[in-house]
């Protein structure tokens, strides 16, 4: 009986890799509240399989990058609506026919009141 397949494995950038990243970002802001980033959040986790890829990534300030870790759903919608096409096709690439109800579930647009 042949077993599952394996998930094919993340891509982990070198750390020249992490330096063009913020090189590719310094002229971006918070995509969350327009100032200043700090921090790259990957879109789709790095424990889920996201890759380090300028495709996987948000620039994000400290506290927001807090917020979209603690799973804050004004952060999440604000990035979902921040995604690029890039991001997008990305997130297809590895989710699949999926993708649609993973962002709903994860960068959810509507916000309850």
């Amino acid at each position: 009986m042949p077993s599952d397949p394996k998930p094919a494995k993340r891509y982990r950038a070198s750390l020249d890799e992490w330096a063009f990243f913020r090189t590719w970002f310094a002229q971006e802001r918070c995509w969350i509240c327009d100032g200043a980033w700090q921090e790259l959040h990957h879109i789709l986790a790095r424990v889920h399989g996201g890759d380090d890829v300028v495709e996987n990534l948000a620039p994000v300030c400290q506290a927001d990058h807090r917020r979209i870790e603690a799973r804050d759903p004004h952060a999440r919608a604000a990035l979902r609506g921040a995604l690029m096409p890039t991001n997008l096709a990305y997130l297809h690439d590895k989710l699949g026919e999926t993708t649609l109800g993973w962002l709903e579930r994860n960068y959810p647009v509507r916000v309850a009141a």
